[in-house]
């Protein structure tokens, strides 16, 4: 970054953004997207490949949203551990405060879009359990399956 703007600087060149690369604020958001970016990023990833099965990407985006949670409650507890680039440079900076109310808003923001976006998977929560760990329908939960179904987990449940 400084010898960008010095380069930039002295080139008399990109002045506008010269003046960025000089606010703490500015910067502070930066490193916050960069971390971010870094955990979609291998969100993203880990959804791609050939043979992933609907369970799998179920795990994957449940974790991701419960990863935003944590995120919020660490910048309520004013934490940036979880926030490597921006701890880094909060520290370098010698920064007496960072905006986390507002980035906890954008990550509850994200949240959200999570929510929205994947609303069908919480409607799918029941037979993806039932797939991925059958042994959780205990009692009375095996009666909201098919009858076919219901004999089916306890065969499977009783199967050494």
């Amino acid at each position: 970054k400084n010898e960008v703007l010095k380069f930039l600087e002295a080139k008399n060149e990109l002045l506008l953004e010269c003046d960025l690369l000089k606010n703490k604020d500015w910067l502070c958001d930066l490193a916050f997207l960069v971390d971010i970016t870094n955990y979609l990023n291998i969100l993203n990833t880990n959804l791609q490949g050939e043979n992933i099965l609907f369970p799998t990407l179920f795990n994957q985006i449940n974790a991701f949203k419960a990863k935003l949670k944590l995120f919020t409650n660490s910048l309520s507890q004013k934490n940036l551990h979880l926030f490597p680039t921006l701890e880094k440079y909060y520290i370098e900076s010698k920064i007496t405060s960072v905006a986390l109310q507002k980035y906890k808003a954008a990550i509850l923001k994200l949240l959200q879009s999570f929510e929205t976006r994947f609303a069908d998977f919480k409607a799918e929560t029941k037979n993806t359990l039932l797939f991925i760990i059958p042994f959780t329908i205990l009692g009375d939960g095996i009666c909201n399956y098919t009858p076919k179904l219901q004999l089916e987990i306890t065969d499977i449940q009783n199967h050494t």
